[in-house]
């Protein structure tokens, strides 16, 4: 759960977000009474238990990642517990989420690769902690203008790599890899992150999300066009190097995908090399022509 405060000092277009742990689906277990506290029977305490670590090791992600990007110390994370609860206190730059952008003028490639690269930087913080995010979609991805991408997190559905048992999410339609909406917990890992980001990328270039037809055969390959808005100008072996990388980053077997971060950036930095490399006038998308399917 979350909750928008506001206070005298905070500037003008940041905002001020309390996030409280409560568990899903505990409702047996967990309650709330009059004054706002919470109280658990011993189930219920087990459970918050379970999530305080990665709850507040994921908020450390996300304060870890705001530094490098803010310049001045006005921005931050706090971590409170009291009245039985958990709560964190995150002063940022508002931001826009990628969900809203996606829905304004087409990006160019360069511009989707930027976002692309500012989301892997932001999942390694996660990574490096032994956290695996789990719920990686356009919603949890927020632009903050001037500074870079923050990985955002809902709270509840951070995952511990060396937990054992079940997890809350079954992760967001059309983002979620095969492991995790079938709850193959064996195979769940960093893999299942970059799958995500894989699907991201995927709607961040073709503009719409991933269907199951590009999971097959050369699906993936048909889906791109120069008519894209990613694409207008952009070399042919690009679009096939972009395929190729998706097809890998998509696979169904976790074992066949990429297994780290810094493999799929290097990878990422490789397709764009050379479109970087050429005149940006001749790179220009004429108004009107390069769109969104």
């Amino acid at each position: 759960m979350n909750y928008r405060v506001s206070f005298p000092q905070l500037k003008p277009q940041w905002e001020s977000v309390v996030y409280e742990l409560y568990p899903k689906g505990m409702g047996e277990h967990i309650r709330r009474g009059a004054d706002g506290a919470l109280f658990c029977d011993d189930v219920g305490k087990m459970e918050m238990q379970a999530y305080v670590l990665p709850f507040w090791k994921g908020f450390q992600a996300q304060a870890d990642a705001l530094a490098g990007m803010l310049s001045s110390r006005e921005g931050g994370i706090g971590y409170v517990s009291t009245h039985g609860g958990h709560y964190i206190l995150r002063v940022s730059p508002r931001g826009t989420p990628l969900s809203r952008r996606l829905s304004g003028s087409p990006l160019s490639f360069e511009a989707l690769m930027g976002i692309a690269a500012g989301l892997l930087d932001g999942l390694e913080h996660y990574h490096q902690r032994g956290l695996l995010h789990l719920d990686i979609c356009p919603q949890t991805v927020r632009l903050l203008e001037g500074c870079g991408v923050l990985l955002e997190h809902r709270g509840y559905g951070l995952w511990l790599s060396q937990m054992p048992g079940a997890f809350p999410l079954a992760g967001t339609p059309g983002y979620a890899p095969p492991e995790v909406q079938l709850r193959n917990y064996s195979q769940i890992d960093q893999t299942s992150d970059l799958y995500a980001v894989c699907a991201v990328l995927f709607r961040l270039l073709v503009g719409r999300p991933l269907g199951e037809e590009e999971l097959l055969g050369s699906g993936l390959r048909r889906a791109f066009s120069p008519e894209l808005a990613a694409f207008y100008h952009i070399p042919s072996k690009t679009m096939d190097h972009m395929a190729r990388i998706l097809r890998k980053g998509l696979h169904t077997l976790p074992r066949k995908r990429y297994q780290s971060v810094e493999e799929l950036r290097l990878e990422l930095l490789a397709a764009t090399r050379h479109v970087l490399s050429q005149d940006p006038v001749s790179r220009r998308p004429p108004e009107g022509r390069a769109r969104f399917v």
